[in-house]
């Protein structure tokens, strides 16, 4: 009898799957995340990327002076988050009198929820910073 239970492999293609399903679901779900990471990262990118060009062309003399909201406002068209909208802020190198030739720097930055717990510690704020920009 137990040389008959011995030679029985029905089961086996059951514990190998067993075995290597967790393993395979795992990669998915973190690859899905990483994929969410850098997109919402882009995102944000060109979100600060546009308001940096809308700072430049937008000085205390011209028609539309840029404010920190209206650039977050810039910054949100862009971005997008299922979790919460990012932290935006905007900082002008003369005091916010927004003069020909000062510099203004945009930051804006995002908490990232991962379904995979295990890649909380690997993948956690996204900041995205642009400091170079003269108004023009």
């Amino acid at each position: 009898m137990k040389a008959v239970f011995l030679r029985n492999r029905s089961g086996a293609t059951a514990v190998e799957f067993a075995m290597v399903a967790p393993l395979v679901l795992y990669s998915v779900v973190a690859l899905l995340d990483v994929s969410r990471y850098v997109m919402t990262s882009q995102a944000l990118e060109a979100g600060v990327d546009r308001a940096a060009r809308v700072a430049m062309v937008s000085s205390a003399d011209s028609a539309a002076e840029a404010t920190e909201d209206s650039l977050r406002a810039v910054v949100l068209e862009y971005a997008f988050s299922p979790d919460a909208a990012p932290s935006v802020s905007a900082v002008w190198d003369d005091g916010g009198a927004k003069a020909v030739g000062s510099t203004v720097t945009i930051t804006a930055t995002q908490g990232f929820t991962t379904f995979a717990p295990y890649l909380d510690g690997v993948l956690g704020t996204i900041e995205q910073s642009r400091s170079t920009v003269v108004i023009s």
